[in-house]
């Protein structure tokens, strides 16, 4: 009896038990499965936000329909992941939360690479930020002396300040990569400058008239790659650029001082959101932006069209003529040497910098096409590819 007993008691402990493992092993194998999955996800989005689609086409199987890719990957496509049991499909949409931005004409930058390029893109939200701070130094002004400075907000500064763009690109000596190539130590930096120095109202403290930032784009130290490109992307600032402000009317003025005469590409990029366009005409057409190129010439007398220049530049500062279809010049350009006592500037400047013939395309190269995507990255055990065990989303830029 006490032995009937002691069995009765064990089975039913023992069943709820063999149960629990049970369990515990369906849902060790659901985390393994769901890691590993995750794992998959992770690594195939960070290859796709490595490489260009067209590549990524080539490399994979891929089906687009109206600007909509999908890709496919089974078990074979995944043994470099270890992961023989599982598949994936990564789909990439440029018709949903980006659509709007995929409509604005942008310039083809796609030479772009971390390693051979130096950019510098301003973000609107910082130089918004500037403006702020001067705000805040009228403030601080105006709490020293009430009576000698003007109440003066971030709008009024927006369109009151001068802004400088330079960028500085060193040449050093040549090294050796890992492949036994040549390369030339290059380093590129940009000091970026905010002043105020409108003389009819008193705004700031003397000391406080001026607002700037620098920072290093490129050093090919490490890594022995070349530089290929220069990147230099900003939004106009319409509202200090205005001729109707007369005398008080501002230039985005953008300095490239080529130390060492560093043969490479550079290009000005301007850039526009879809609520720029009424004013886009009025800046093209008054040439409210400026560049200058400094170089160091090994020649003396005039410029011409003649004089070999180590840069190439190429940008959007455009105007197309409606009736003959003819691009023409919308900036004001200086070609000049680093002391600035020669200088040619207009279409010579133009004819020495390769300007039309920078990397062998148009002046122009905008073009509004799909450039972002909502990336969705779905990955399936073998034994059920109808659920996804994980889910990732993110966005891809082309």
């Amino acid at each position: 009896m006490e032995l009937l007993i002691a069995v009765t008691i064990l089975a039913i402990i023992i069943v709820p038990l063999l149960r629990a493992f049970v369990s515990s092993a369906k849902l060790n194998m659901r985390a393994q499965r769901t890691l590993k999955a995750t794992m998959i996800a992770e690594n195939i989005m960070e290859e796709f936000e490595d490489a260009s689609i067209a590549d990524l086409a080539a490399k994979y199987s891929a089906t687009a329909l109206t600007g909509v890719y999908t890709f496919d990957f089974d078990a074979a496509d995944l043994t470099e992941f270890d992961a023989e049991q599982y598949e994936a499909k990564v789909t990439l949409d440029p018709n949903t939360s980006y659509s709007a931005y995929n409509q604005i004409s942008t310039v083809d930058v796609s030479p772009v690479t971390k390693e051979h390029s130096a950019v510098y893109a301003e973000n609107p939200t910082y130089e918004a930020s500037v403006y702020r701070t001067f705000e805040e130094r009228n403030i601080a002004a105006r709490a020293a002396d009430p009576a000698a400075y003007a109440v003066c907000d971030a709008d009024f500064f927006e369109q009151n300040l001068n802004r400088t763009i330079s960028i500085v690109v060193s040449k050093g000596s040549e090294v050796t990569d890992a492949d036994g190539n040549q390369v030339t130590h290059a380093n590129v930096v940009m000091n970026i400058e905010y002043s105020y120095n409108n003389g009819t109202v008193n705004a700031v403290l003397p000391t406080d008239t001026r607002f700037s930032e620098k920072r290093e784009l490129f050093d090919n130290t490490t890594t022995k790659k070349s530089l290929e490109q220069i990147f230099i992307i900003y939004r106009p600032r319409y509202k200090a650029c205005d001729p109707a402000l007369g005398a008080n009317a501002k230039e985005d003025t953008i300095n490239i001082r080529n130390l060492g005469n560093l043969e490479t590409k550079v290009s000005v990029i301007r850039q526009e959101t879809a609520d720029d366009s009424t004013d886009l005409t009025t800046y093209l057409q008054n040439s409210r932006a400026k560049v200058t190129i400094f170089e160091s010439p090994a020649w003396t007398g005039a410029y011409n069209e003649n004089t070999p220049a180590a840069i190439s530049l190429r940008t959007n500062l455009v105007q197309t003529d409606i009736a003959t279809g003819l691009q023409t010049r919308s900036f004001n350009l200086i070609f000049s040497n680093e002391t600035g006592t020669q200088k040619e500037s207009g279409d010579v400047a133009a004819r020495i910098l390769d300007l039309k013939n920078a990397e062998g395309m148009n002046l122009d190269g905008s073009s509004a096409k799909n450039r972002i995507y909502d990336m969705k990255v779905e990955v399936y055990h073998t034994s059920d590819p109808t659920e996804a065990i994980t889910v990732l989303e993110g966005t891809k830029i082309d």
